[in-house]
């Protein structure tokens, strides 16, 4: 059972990046809001704050991290300053 439970989050991480490469193609950035929900329905805001904590706390994959710095404006983290700009 244990690795049906990693295939399910690998697919969600997955369908977040997608997400997330759908809204820099169409914003040229992946600067957004935390609150930020894509037309879909999808809190993309969100699933981009838990990536930077995941990175920060050493649980995201060495494959993730590349696949999120191949995104336009990717940052590890935000400042108080660009949080509240956007």
């Amino acid at each position: 059972m244990f690795g049906w439970a990693w295939i399910i989050k690998e697919t969600e991480w997955k369908a977040g990046l997608a997400q997330l490469w759908e809204y820099a193609v169409l914003h040229k950035t992946v600067a957004l809001p935390w609150w930020h929900v894509t037309e879909r329905g999808f809190n993309l805001g969100a699933w981009v704050v838990r990536q930077q904590h995941a990175y920060q706390e050493g649980t995201l994959s060495a494959r993730q991290q590349r696949a999120l710095e191949g995104l336009p404006g990717w940052v590890w983290r935000t400042t108080p300053e660009i949080e509240s700009d956007l």
